[in-house]
């Protein structure tokens, strides 16, 4: 499929790298499909962007590599819109990748992560959903740390499976 988008220009997106937010996400109910967008500088670093709005993206990252200490403790019935059940049988961890949004005040200079509202996505199904943590007291607009080191990971994100190059312009 060929999505336009602000940001990247035209895209040619595979039909199986969509996730579908059964809820669409706060801000924009009305947009269901999305891609997760990566650009070959950084790949902790994503771009969540709607399939038919070319204004709709949004920037989200891994909390783990900004965030080690970072809980979200995510009910079972949270999971359930995005095709995962988890039972007593369960074994291992679900198929989930989790991301905050990060925004960017340019004005002031600083870049902010949402804690209180992450992104899940179920990467077997490509379904989605942000949820409202009820525990930790996390904040919408916690500020990022200062790292002494840029952010690297070295093994392969789960958010691989779901993503697409930016630069795959048709």
């Amino acid at each position: 499929m060929i999505i336009n988008t602000r940001r990247f220009g035209t895209l040619s997106i595979d039909d199986d790298k969509v996730i579908e937010f059964p809820f669409g996400i706060p801000g924009f109910p009305e947009l269901k499909g999305w891609c997760v967008l990566h650009t070959d500088e950084n790949h902790n670093v994503h771009w969540l962007q709607a399939i038919n709005d070319p204004d709709a993206a949004l920037l989200v990252a891994d909390p783990d590599l900004l965030f080690p200490d970072y809980n979200a403790e995510v009910e079972d019935r949270d999971l359930a819109p995005i095709g995962v059940n988890i039972t007593k049988d369960t074994t291992g961890p679900p198929p989930i990748v989790l991301h905050v949004v990060l925004s960017v005040d340019r004005a002031m200079g600083k870049v902010t992560a949402n804690l209180r509202a992450p992104i899940l996505i179920n990467v077997e199904s490509r379904q989605g959903i942000q949820i409202a943590l009820n525990r930790g007291d996390y904040s919408v607009r916690q500020a990022l740390p200062r790292l002494k080191k840029p952010l690297e990971r070295t093994d392969v994100s789960p958010m691989e499976q779901v993503s697409v190059a930016a630069n795959s312009r048709s």
